[in-house]
């Protein structure tokens, strides 16, 4: 059905709604074009990309991990990275796609994000895509098929999925804004910029703020405070560790810093939480 697209060290699977290859790539460059969607899902960050897509094109591009790149159907692309890139590459029948999309009851194409975005349930994905093609024994055809179809369905939602109701209303869809709360809970100790947090919705930051206040009645900087000091009051009371480790864990930038916010909307001090837990 495909030839997918290669690398050093590739492991592939074809079947007849699409494929999986997990590839590694020296620093170079690729074009390529296809009668299938190409999705690339970054296992590794990548600096230096190039991208063209159709009559579009980016550069100076640093991916990081969970990067996807989606290249439509019947559009010609191209790449270039200058430092090794390892991903798992997908392709999608578009008559798949939309079989998958009629079960959603979107019966509609989708609006493929470019150039990149960070996904964190597509990284997971492509992990498992990654070590069930590397498995000593034979990869299995149905786990992989699974695979192929719960990534269909995440993009179709991702990319489809409630928008136009959203749209109307100025909210976040049900999907993209419990794909938000996840990403930050699951990130608490990274600095997440409000370009991370706009990319997994596919917005752009001003309009990203706008919705996520319309859906969750605050701003996303104050929504992540109250995550992020939730999880240290819980750390806190677990009394294994120094305030400067709960401080760092829970995404502050010193003890300090956390001292400071926790008075301020808590009311509370992290000595006096751990006081408490050790009487």
């Amino acid at each position: 059905m495909l030839d997918l697209v290669s690398g050093d060290g590739d492991v592939q699977w074809i079947a007849n709604r699409g494929g999986i290859a997990h590839s590694i790539w020296a620093p170079g460059s690729q074009t390529f074009a296809a009668n299938v969607h190409l999705v690339e899902i970054f296992l590794v960050p990548v600096s230096g990309m190039e991208f063209r897509i159709g009559g579009n094109r980016w550069q100076g591009i640093d991916v990081q991990a969970g990067g996807v790149l989606v290249v439509p159907a019947n559009v010609e692309g191209f790449a270039s990275w200058s430092s090794v890139k390892e991903s798992a590459i997908v392709a999608l029948q578009p008559s798949y796609l939309q079989d998958l999309a009629a079960c959603e009851a979107e019966a509609v194409e989708p609006q493929w994000s470019a150039p990149i975005r960070v996904d964190a349930f597509a990284l997971g994905i492509a992990q498992i895509m990654r070590a069930e093609l590397m498995r000593k024994e034979r990869a299995s055809l149905h786990y992989l098929d699974a695979l192929l179809t719960q990534l269909g369905v995440h993009l179709l939602r991702a990319n489809t999925h409630d928008k136009s109701s959203a749209k109307a209303k100025g909210k976040l869809s049900s999907y993209n804004a419990k794909r938000v709360q996840v990403f930050m809970k699951e990130n608490l100790s990274r600095k997440l910029t409000l370009a991370d947090l706009a990319a997994i919705c596919d917005l752009s930051p001003s309009h990203f703020v706008n919705a996520f206040k319309a859906t969750f009645g605050q701003s996303p900087y104050r929504y992540l405070l109250g995550l992020r000091l939730a999880y240290a009051e819980k750390l806190l009371a677990g009394r294994n560790m120094t305030i400067v480790q709960v401080a760092h864990l829970s995404g502050f930038s010193s003890q300090s810093h956390l001292t400071s916010a926790m008075s301020k909307y808590k009311g509370e001090t992290p000595f006096r939480i751990q006081g408490r837990t050790d009487k």
